[in-house]
């Protein structure tokens, strides 16, 4: 009986005989190679995952006076990484709410202090974008302002307004939602990982490996 060659570890009905799985040796030790490689990366993963000293997820703390609303000045085109860059000149912002294609958006900064500094700092240069990519924060007055199908006037500069009273203690629960979210869904990806090691582990006790020269010898 000519012996199949079984590729990546599924049963061949056709290849079958008492159960086993039928290959070459080199066959054989290619595919546990690759198997152990694989199962060595799962494992790696999953202790990350069910470890927190291994794994801490930073989450943003709950301080007053970090959130900030921008709008106008925007390029129709531009990115969180570029806005992110752009409100970092005066200070160091954590976080960039902003979706392509709007003028506006919320900044998260990373201390009431760096809020403040970039409010007093967008009042007095008057700036805005004249490129998607621009991160320059030239002066109004030195460009002719980018010209688009959407407003973008020349007054249209950046105006930064801080996110105050009811409306940042939405955002602070918003963000509260989110995070228990992840939590759940992370949660769900540990236990599928561990269901998945169990079978795995379960499948590879019972897998028997009859190489094709050991079979032919007994027919």
């Amino acid at each position: 009986m000519k012996a199949n060659f079984l590729y990546n570890f599924e049963l061949d009905t056709e290849t079958t005989w008492n159960n086993a799985n039928i290959m070459k040796m080199e066959e054989w030790l290619k595919r546990m190679k690759e198997y152990e490689v694989l199962l060595h990366e799962r494992k790696l993963l999953l202790e990350e995952a069910i470890n927190p000293k291994l794994k801490k997820r930073k989450y943003p703390k709950m301080e007053r006076g970090c959130i900030v609303k921008f709008f106008g000045g925007i390029h129709p085109k531009t990115n969180r990484l570029t806005l992110k860059k752009l409100f970092s000149v005066a200070g160091e912002v954590c976080f960039v709410d902003y979706k392509s294609g709007e003028n506006e958006g919320l900044l998260r900064y990373k201390s009431s202090h760096a809020a403040k500094l970039s409010l007093s700092y967008f009042e007095n240069k008057k700036i805005k974008q004249i490129s998607d990519a621009d991160t320059c924060l030239k002066l109004n007055l030195d460009y002719e302002p980018y010209t688009t199908k959407c407003s973008f006037e020349k007054e249209d500069y950046i105006k930064l307004q801080l996110v105050e009273d009811e409306e940042e203690k939405d955002y602070w629960k918003m963000i509260k939602q989110e995070r228990k979210k992840k939590k759940e869904e992370e949660r769900l990806e540990n236990d599928r990982m561990r269901i998945e090691e169990g079978k795995e582990e379960q499948l590879r006790k019972k897998s028997h490996v009859v190489f094709a020269d050991d079979f032919e010898d007994n027919f």
